[in-house]
């Protein structure tokens, strides 16, 4: 999908996890807010689902200026978390 997002996963590295997730999850749920696909709608839901309860409930706030594109983002998403569960 070439739909812009916010682009939270350039940002800085002194976030921590559960702020990268949170932030994640925040983007996300602006996409399938605003979005009619509903097989679509429903996969990022579930993530969005999934990354909250990875984020401990935490509030945070998401006002990037870069941005990128829904596609681009998913993938990077998808590289973190491979690296993630990689380490153990």
């Amino acid at each position: 999908m070439e739909l812009p997002i916010a682009d939270v996963l350039a940002a800085p590295k002194n976030m921590t996890e559960k702020e990268t997730f949170c932030r994640v999850a925040v983007v996300l749920r602006q996409v399938y807010m605003h979005h009619n696909c509903e097989e679509t709608n429903r996969s990022l839901r579930k993530l969005d689902r999934n990354l909250n309860g990875m984020a401990n409930k935490i509030t945070c706030s998401v006002n990037e200026v870069r941005m990128s594109t829904l596609r681009d983002f998913l993938e990077r998403l998808r590289r973190m978390m491979q690296q993630k569960y990689a380490r153990g």
